[in-house]
């Protein structure tokens, strides 16, 4: 059996993928902006959105971020990493891995936005990696805005469902 070239680049971006994950691994939700249709009877508006849930992604803190980031950036050969002119991030930045195996269908967009710890983050700007192997996602917290206002989607959870008593419904 005869692999590609970049086999071995890609299996070694795999394996620091992995080491990151079980280090610095955490659940995020990516919500994308659907279709927005309108009712020319009634002139409701209907906004569809979707929410995406990674069970384990690379959530690094924003004091390591640059380091990690130029790490994986090197790893994957010949990709220059434009980490701006004496730039570094602000405070309320922080950096998401997504490998894509985890998420195949997912395509980012700059209006979509991740949610993490209570926390709502505008995609500031990502970046794919060769081989479909990740998404390196920088984002910039949006103070302020709550993740369960009106027009947003509300991420529920099993802790979240109604607790039923076992004597509920058996009457006796």
């Amino acid at each position: 059996m005869t692999y590609p070239a970049s086999y071995g680049l890609n299996q070694q971006i795999r394996r620091v993928l992995y080491a990151l994950k079980r280090q610095y691994g955490g659940s995020i939700v990516v919500y994308q902006n659907g279709v927005v249709t309108a009712d020319a009877k009634t002139g409701e508006v209907a906004r569809t959105k979707t929410a995406t849930r990674i069970q384990r992604a690379v959530i690094l803190p924003v004091k390591i971020s640059a380091e990690v980031k130029h790490t994986v950036a090197m790893i994957s050969a010949n990709k220059q990493m434009l980490t701006g002119a004496g730039g570094g991030f602000e405070s309320g930045q922080r950096l998401f891995i997504i490998e894509r195996r985890d998420c195949p269908s997912l395509v980012l967009h700059k209006t979509d936005w991740v949610a993490y710890n209570g926390r709502k983050y505008a995609i500031e700007n990502y970046e794919e990696y060769e081989f479909d192997v990740a998404y390196i996602i920088t984002g910039k917290e949006l103070v302020g805005e709550s993740i369960g206002v009106a027009g947003s989607i509300v991420d529920l959870s099993v802790g979240d469902a109604m607790a039923l008593d076992s004597q509920a419904g058996g009457g006796s």
